[in-house]
């Protein structure tokens, strides 16, 4: 008689079942996890596989060595001259290209 007063008691305004709930949330929990960590791995092969290079960006944003003129070495000796001038407009552009010489060589 114990044994069919609880099914009754399970089948009488079934409402929501606490171990049923609980093992679709769990179920639930797991599946978000397994797909979160599968999104982090297919993030990591889409880097190791060269997606994504910082190289790219920062290629944009510096110019190209072509468009850079810098003086030469044979400029050098008018460059001198330049710095020692007692002009402050020339000693700007002398040691300007003398910036840029070194920066690029």
């Amino acid at each position: 008689m114990d044994g069919s007063k609880s099914d009754r008691q399970r089948n009488f305004k079934k409402g929501i079942d606490m171990d049923l709930a609980r093992r679709r949330r769990e179920e639930t929990t797991v599946e978000l996890r397994k797909s979160k960590r599968d999104e982090q791995i297919q993030k990591r092969r889409m880097g190791a596989q060269g997606g994504w290079k910082p190289d790219d960006m920062m290629s944009g944003m510096l110019p190209p060595r072509d468009t850079i003129s810098p003086a030469t070495v044979a400029d050098l000796s008018q460059l001198i001259a330049g710095v020692n001038s007692d002009d402050p407009n020339i000693q700007f552009e002398a040691t300007t290209q003398f910036r840029k010489l070194l920066s690029i060589g």
